[in-house]
């Protein structure tokens, strides 16, 4: 799984690839019709970076499955509003 951005021929190689996941980057900005393609043909999708909190409710929102942070902690209060807690430790 090379970090190959948001284009459409990524999206497609890993469709045909039958990739378990994409990693997608960018700024915050994503195609919901790219992430709902991925996820129609079984690909599961990672995003880099959600910089703020609230980039990665929105990317949360848009199908995405794991928005890659650098401060898991910041993050944690977006997580338990949308129903993800934390695993024990």
């Amino acid at each position: 799984m090379g970090r190959q951005g948001n284009s459409i021929d990524y999206v497609d190689f890993s469709i045909a690839r039958k990739a378990a996941f994409a990693q997608l980057r960018g700024e915050g900005e994503v195609d919901v019709g790219q992430i709902r393609l991925l996820k129609q043909n079984g690909v599961r999708v990672n995003y880099y970076e959600a910089a703020t909190p609230e980039v990665a409710r929105k990317l949360f929102l848009a199908g995405v499955d794991f928005p890659l942070v650098d401060d898991v902690a910041l993050f944690l209060p977006v997580a338990r509003e949308l129903g993800i807690e934390p695993l024990p430790h």
